[in-house]
């Protein structure tokens, strides 16, 4: 597609990830438990917990932390530097176009976005992204569509182990190679997709008809030298990660959410490396902070519901690490170790043939000390 890339990925970005908005909330009422109990529990590290609350249903897959307790840091944004980013992606330097972007969310930060016919550097506050036209036609059957959040449900598209046609272990050691020499805080150990010909085709024709593709100017039928693997490395403290950048809480317009970086990997090599929400630990604020239980972050989920009228159950209950920030441009965080919940509520909306239920995810990230609900 010629396109300008950089637009292309705000409006992927926004269509990708779940908009929550709002400023990180004080807890009201509905979320209020009493503090005495928000330690104890009748847990007994069950993988699956299904039951019946006062306003909530619970059919959730539950994942534990390694301990009790956690560590509290001051973290600070990772500084990118422009020329030293340049210098490691950019391998193709004639015909490079170098600009400034002065309007960004953060006063007084300038990126810089290099171009060219073949390859991209996007450098922000808190991200960059270097991509090749071989990724831009790749992206979309990637990360759009039915995945709407994060890439939660890749493994059911992209079933293979590996490809015959790239060497997986060569293509990790390209990546792992490249976060050694940024010295990026992440867990070495990957989700890995195989991103074969075949599946990229299955997903090419579930999502629009030949017509329609040519309307959009894009490429979307796949050889197996389109073949490639797509990485995902999460940043991990303390052996908890950090929670990823497609659930974010919104101050502002502006996100907040957990480090991640993806790389995907073709027979020709690095055709795509980014990295979102790395933070450099400052200093240790407070130090092993018992998290509370399973039990009670149920609980706190039912509170909320108490005065809403809606079908909730309750799906997943994940610990994670989560930058908390005191506003929306603020460099520096606190990062926190917090429970994230996700629910699946049935929502009635009123269409022209009548009432209709339909589906809907929520996220809520609950302060795994405090039991204060942030997002």
């Amino acid at each position: 597609m010629k396109t300008n890339r950089f637009m292309f990925l705000i409006v992927l970005f926004a269509c990708v990830i779940t908009v929550l908005s709002g400023c990180f909330p004080s807890a009201d009422d509905n979320n209020k438990i009493d503090d005495k109990n928000l330690y104890n529990t009748n847990d007994n590290n069950e993988s699956h917990i299904i039951k019946k609350l006062d306003y909530i249903s619970v059919d959730a897959d539950i994942t534990y932390p390694q301990n009790s307790s956690f560590d509290i840091y001051n973290v600070k944004m990772t500084d990118f530097d422009f020329d030293k980013l340049k210098s490691i992606f950019i391998n193709k330097t004639q015909n490079i176009t170098v600009t400034e972007e002065n309007e960004t969310e953060y006063p007084g930060y300038v990126a810089h976005i290099a171009h060219s016919d073949y390859e991209n550097l996007g450098v922000y506050r808190d991200f960059f992204e270097y991509t090749t036209t071989e990724y831009d036609d790749l992206s979309f059957f990637v990360s759009s569509q039915d995945f709407p959040v994060g890439f939660d449900g890749m493994s059911n598209c992209f079933q293979k182990e590996k490809l015959d046609s790239i060497d997986k272990d060569i293509s990790l050691d390209i990546v792992t190679d490249k976060i050694d020499e940024l010295n990026l805080p992440v867990d070495k150990i990957p989700e890995i997709y195989a991103l074969d010909y075949e599946s990229l085709n299955n997903r090419s024709k579930s999502l629009y008809t030949d017509e329609e593709y040519k309307e959009m100017n894009m490429k979307y039928k796949f050889t197996e030298k389109d073949e490639a693997y797509l990485f995902v490395f999460h940043s991990k403290t303390n052996s908890l990660e950090h929670y990823d950048r497609y659930v974010s809480v919104f101050q502002d317009g502006i996100p907040t959410y957990g480090g991640e970086v993806y790389a995907v990997v073709n027979s020709n090599g690095l055709i795509m490396f980014s990295a979102y929400g790395m933070y450099d630990i400052q200093k240790t604020v407070t130090e092993n902070k018992k998290i509370i239980s399973v039990d009670s972050v149920l609980d706190i989920i039912n509170n909320k519901y108490k005065n809403i009228k809606s079908d909730v159950v309750v799906k997943s209950v994940t610990p994670y690490y989560f930058p908390i920030k005191e506003n929306s441009t603020a460099e520096k965080a606190e990062l926190t170790p917090t429970w994230v919940v996700k629910t699946n509520e049935q929502i009635e909306e009123q269409g022209e043939k009548g009432n209709m239920l339909i589906n809907d995810n929520e996220y809520y990230i609950i302060d795994a000390i405090t039991g204060k609900v942030i997002l």
